[in-house]
C-alpha cells in the first residue's frame, strides 16, 4: 500500500501554537503589575513630561490585548492546521484498499502516484503595527515647569524594565518557530504578518522612554542632590537636556486588515449582521443625518467586535471623527469611518490605487479644490474613487472634507487639541461635537436635533440618547458588546463570542437563535440551535464571499476582479450572470441569466 507523503509536521505546529500561546500569557499577567509601575512614576510626577508619559501609557493595555490577542489567533490557526491534517491523514487511511490497489498498478506501469490531499486555507493573521498620534509642536500643555521625586520615577522604570527583560526573548523564539514551521509544515502555510517584530518594536519603545525617563529622574537629583526629594525645573532648562515633551509621545499599537473590519461590500454578511469571513459583529448607527443636498452630512457609528481600537466614542466604534491616513514609507492607510482599513502601496514618491478598491491617492494643490479647506499648506492629500467623490486629508493625515458632487461637500473644523468640533455643509447646514474626557458627549445638528451619550467606567458606549429615547449597549466579560436594547425597550440582537472574539451564537428577538462554526477553508457553518436549517458561506482568503450552500444543498457562486467588483454570479439554479468592468473599475457590459446584453459608456 502507498499513502500520499502530506508535508506537515503536527509536533512543528504545537510548538508554534504552544510558543506563541504562551507569549500571549505572559504579556497579559504583566498589565496590572505595568500599570502599577506607571502609577509610582506619575505618583508626584508633573508638567509636560508627565502629561505625556500619562498619555503613553493609556495605550499601553491595549497593546497588550492586541498583540495578545494576535498571537492567541495564530494559536488558533494551528490546532486548525492540525485538525485539517488529522482529517486528511484519516481519510487516506480509510481509502487503504483504494490505495493499495493503485499501489499495484503503479509497480505495473499503470496508474498515478497518490495524490496530496487539499490543504486548508488559512486566514492571514492581522499584523499588528503602530499608528502615529498627533501632538502638539511645543510643550505638551501649557505647564512652564517640571516637577518629581526622582526615586519614585527611577523606582517605577526599575520594575518595567524587569517586566521588558522577562519578554525580550520571546520575538527570537516566536520567529523560530515560525521559521520551523515554513519548512516543516508547508502543506498548510500560514501568514502570521509580523508579530515577532511588533512586540521587539514595542519593547525597544518600551527601553525608549526608560532612559528619557530615567535623564529626567537624573535632572531631578542634580537639583535637590536628594533623590526622595520633590524637585522643580523650569521646562526650557529639562527641554534643553532631555529634549522636547512632545517628540517623546508614543505610538499605539493598531491592528490594520483591510477585511477584518467594516462593511466591505464585498464580503459576506448573516444575521444582525456577523462578517461570515471574520465572525466579526458589526453594529452601524447612523445619529444625525441630512438629505437630498446635504445628504454628505451625517454622523455615524459603526461598532467592529475584533476592534480592540478606542475611538472617540469608546473601544471598539468608529466614526467620521476617528478617520484619517496612517503614512508610513511603505505604504498609506486610509481608516475609514467604518473601521476598515485600506492600504495604498508606496508606488515612488506617490502610491498605488488601493488594494481590491476603485480608490486613489495623490497630492493635490489645495487651490485647485471646490472649497476652502481648513488648512494653510499648499497641497493636501486626496483620495478619489471613480464616481466623482473624494476625501480630503492634511500631510498628517488628518481629514479635511468630503465632496459626492458639485455643491455637495462639507468641511471639518477642529480645536487647538485636533478634536473635530464641528462638520459643517457648504449650504449651511452643520453638527457641532462636544467631548468630555476625550470622548464624545454630545452632538447637535443646526435644526435642535440632539444626541447625548453615556459611558461606563471603562469608558465605554453604553447608550445613545436621542429625542426618540436611549439606545443602550451591554457588554460581556470580554469587553464585547453582548446586547443591543432600542429605545422601545426591544432586544434587537443578543451575541455570544468565542475565546477569539468571533460570535459563537445570537439571540434574536422573534426567538429564534442561530449558532455559526468556522471552518478549515474559509467556511462559515450556521445553523439553528437544534443543527437544522444549515446553510454554509464560503469566503476566500480577502474575506470575499465566494460561494453560499443553502440547507438544500443548492449552491450560489461569485467570483471577482482585482476592485472587488462582482465579475459572475452562479445562482442556485444555475442561472448565471456575468459583468465586465472598464479599467477603472466601472461597469461596461452585463449579460442577464435570460442573454440580455447590455453595455455602458461614461
Amino acid at each position: 500500500m502507498s499513502t500520499p507523503e502530506i508535508p506537515f509536521n503536527p509536533a512543528t505546529a504545537s510548538t508554534v501554537r504552544t510558543t506563541f500561546n504562551k507569549v500571549a500569557d505572559a504579556l497579559d499577567e504583566q498589565a496590572r503589575s505595568r500599570s502599577a509601575a506607571a502609577t509610582t512614576i506619575m505618583e508626584e510626577f508633573r508638567g509636560p513630561y508627565a502629561t505625556v508619559y500619562e498619555e503613553n501609557t493609556t495605550h499601553v493595555p491595549g497593546d497588550i490585548n492586541k498583540l495578545s490577542h494576535a498571537m492567541r489567533e495564530v494559536g488558533y490557526l494551528m490546532d486548525q492546521a492540525i485538525e485539517a491534517y488529522e482529517e486528511a491523514k484519516a481519510d487516506a487511511e480509510r481509502n487503504a484498499f483504494q490505495q493499495f490497489g493503485d499501489a499495484i498498478a503503479t509497480a505495473l506501469g499503470f496508474g498515478e502516484e497518490p495524490e496530496v490531499p487539499a490543504a486548508p486555507t488559512l486566514p492571514a493573521v492581522a499584523s499588528p503595527s503602530t499608528a502615529p498620534k498627533n501632538t502638539p509642536g511645543g510643550p505638551a500643555g501649557n505647564e512652564s515647569t517640571v516637577s518629581g521625586i526622582p526615586s519614585q520615577i527611577r523606582d517605577g522604570v526599575q520594575k518595567l524594565k524587569g517586566l521588558d527583560q522577562d519578554l525580550e526573548n520571546y520575538p527570537g523564539e516566536m520567529t523560530d518557530a515560525l521559521d520551523a514551521y515554513a519548512t516543516d509544515c508547508s502543506w498548510a502555510p500560514v501568514d502570521a504578518g509580523d508579530i515577532p517584530t511588533q512586540l521587539k518594536n514595542w519593547l525597544d519603545a518600551n527601553s525608549t522612554e526608560g532612559e528619557w525617563l530615567g535623564k529626567i529622574a537624573d535632572e531631578f537629583e542634580a537639583i535637590t542632590g536628594d533623590p526622595n526629594a520633590l524637585a522643580t525645573v523650569p521646562y526650557s532648562a529639562m527641554e534643553a537636556s532631555v529634549g522636547s515633551a512632545s517628540s517623546l509621545a508614543r505610538a499605539a499599537i493598531d491592528i490594520q486588515s483591510p477585511t477584518i473590519r467594516g462593511s466591505e461590500s464585498s464580503a459576506g454578511y448573516i444575521g444582525d449582521p456577523v462578517n461570515a469571513a471574520t465572525g466579526n459583529f458589526i453594529e452601524p448607527e447612523t445619529d444625525l443625518a441630512f438629505t437630498g443636498a446635504c445628504s454628505t452630512l451625517a454622523l455615524t457609528r459603526m461598532y467592529n467586535a475584533l476592534n480592540s481600537e478606542a475611538g472617540v466614542f469608546g473601544t471598539g466604534w468608529s466614526s467620521p471623527l476617528d478617520m484619517r491616513l496612517i503614512l508610513s514609507s511603505e505604504k498609506a492607510t486610509w481608516v475609514k469611518e467604518d473601521g476598515q482599513h485600506l492600504i495604498f502601496p508606496r508606488c515612488g514618491e506617490g502610491w498605488e490605487r488601493a488594494e481590491l478598491h476603485a480608490l486613489w491617492l495623490t497630492r493635490e494643490n489645495t487651490a485647485d479644490l471646490p472649497v476652502s479647506l481648513p488648512t494653510d499648506a499648499a497641497q493636501v492629500l486626496v483620495v478619489r474613487d471613480n464616481t466623482g467623490a473624494w476625501w480630503a486629508f492634511s500631510s498628517t493625515g488628518d481629514w479635511l472634507a468630503h465632496s459626492v458632487g458639485a455643491g455637495d461637500v462639507l468641511t471639518v473644523n477642529r480645536d487647538e487639541r485636533g478634536q473635530v468640533v464641528a462638520l459643517q455643509h457648504a449650504r449651511g447646514r452643520c453638527i457641532g461635537i462636544e467631548y468630555a474626557a476625550g470622548r464624545v458627549a454630545y452632538a447637535q445638528s443646526n435644526d435642535g436635533t440632539r444626541m447625548e451619550y453615556l459611558y461606563d467606567r471603562e469608558g465605554r458606549l453604553t447608550g445613545a440618547r436621542s429625542p426618540l429615547g436611549p439606545r443602550v449597549y451591554d457588554y460581556n466579560e470580554q469587553g464585547l458588546i453582548s446586547a443591543v436594547i432600542a429605545a422601545d425597550g426591544t432586544v434587537e440582537v443578543e451575541n455570544f463570542y468565542d475565546a477569539l472574539g468571533r460570535v459563537r451564537s445570537q439571540n434574536y428577538p422573534h426567538g429564534v437563535t442561530r449558532r455559526y462554526s468556522y471552518l478549515a477553508g474559509g467556511v462559515t457553518l450556521v445553523t439553528n440551535e437544534d443543527g437544522s436549517h444549515a446553510n454554509s458561506w464560503v469566503s476566500d482568503a480577502k474575506g470575499r464571499l465566494v460561494g453560499m450552500i443553502d440547507a438544500h444543498q443548492r449552491r450560489q457562486t461569485m467570483a471577482y476582479d482585482t476592485f472587488n467588483n462582482r465579475v459572475s454570479v452562479t445562482e442556485r439554479d444555475g442561472a448565471m450572470t456575468v459583468r465586465a468592468y472598464t479599467k477603472r473599475g466601472l461597469l461596461a457590459r452585463e449579460v442577464s441569466p435570460e442573454g440580455a446584453d447590455t453595455t455602458y459608456e461614461y
